[in-house]
């Protein structure tokens, strides 16, 4: 049985001694939030920790280090 990444992390802070979550967080449209849900919100609703989404760049900067 194949569980989502949402239910993964939730019980695994059920059996853990966690205090913070933080989430790579990508754009999504309300089209696609509203289709397939959305793993951040949900996990900020059900956590009962931090929750922290991290935005992710767009590109990253090869001149960057």
């Amino acid at each position: 049985k194949r569980s989502r990444v949402s239910d993964r992390i939730l019980h695994e802070l059920e059996n853990g001694d966690y205090h913070t979550v933080v989430l790579g967080k990508h754009r999504m449209s309300k089209s696609e939030e509203f289709l397939f849900g959305s793993k951040t919100i949900r996990l900020v609703r059900e956590a009962g920790v931090n929750v922290v989404a991290v935005k992710a760049p767009l590109e990253r900067d090869p001149n960057h280090t």
